[in-house]
């Protein structure tokens, strides 16, 4: 639980996140992501999966792609458990101070708090860029809960450990998922405001155009569960929260 050993933990975070990136790269990257979230699916239900070993070559590289990254994508989600963990555990040994208390800096007195702080640090930027990624481009409802419980421990792991600049990155990022513009594609965040900005002008069309989708409204459930819990030191990444809320609110009383 030395701290200055957290570049091992970075270096595996780097090559699991480096074969989660191969889905960009792929020229069957939809079937490949089709499978994994398919992956997911039977995980969930109980179902161990197998190759086929009738099936074409072409169906082979997909599975064999498909269960690298899965494996891969698990392997990153378990960094993400693990040092949410040891948080509540440092948190219930008292090395931390309690998300009820006011407290806008980190107060830690203990090693496995240390070691955490130093893991978010080094950990963080990369293991969004993977969540985000997958988060993204999956439809499935396995996997799209099994990034969104990653999201939601990572945050509240960030939010106790007073580590403002990931917090806020990983609440952003969710917030961009709980509003869906088909018609804006990747601006589909434009419709969030910076902290200061002014209100943006939303036409009729692009209006009608937002709808809400099973992605979204789960990753509306993840926020919730992430203000309730940080409710005390959010500070001003309310306003992310509180733009998502008026977006929202939008969307739904919209003509």
């Amino acid at each position: 639980r030395n701290p200055t050993n957290t570049n091992v933990v970075e270096n595996i975070v780097k090559a699991l996140a480096l074969v989660v990136a191969t889905i960009q790269a792929s020229d069957s990257s939809e079937e490949t992501l089709a499978a994994v979230a398919g992956m997911f699916s039977s995980k969930a239900k109980g179902i161990e999966w197998s190759m086929d070993t009738d099936a074409s070559n072409a169906a082979v590289l997909v599975a064999s792609e498909a269960h690298t990254i899965t494996l891969a994508l698990e392997g990153l989600l378990g960094v993400v458990f693990t040092i949410a963990t040891l948080t509540d555990e440092a948190l219930d040994a008292g090395e931390l101070e309690s998300p009820r208390c006011e407290v806008d800096r980190l107060v830690c007195s203990g090693q496995s708090a240390l070691l955490c702080v130093a893991m978010v640090n080094s950990t963080w930027l990369t293991i969004l860029d993977s969540l985000s990624l997958i988060l993204m481009r999956s439809q499935g409802e396995a996997i799209i809960l099994e990034i969104l419980k990653g999201y939601q421990a990572f945050t509240q792991a960030c939010g106790v450990l007073r580590a403002i600049e990931p917090l806020n990155s990983f609440l952003a990022s969710l917030c961009k998922f709980t509003i869906n513009n088909p018609n804006e594609g990747e601006k589909r965040s434009s419709i969030l405001l910076s902290p200061g900005s002014k209100k943006p002008e939303t036409s009729m069309d692009q209006r009608d155009s937002i709808i809400l989708t099973p992605k979204n409204v789960q990753a509306l459930r993840t926020l919730f569960n992430v203000a309730h819990r940080l409710h005390n030191i959010l500070g001003p990444s309310w306003v992310l929260v509180l733009e998502t809320l008026a977006a929202l609110d939008r969307t739904i009383h919209s003509p």
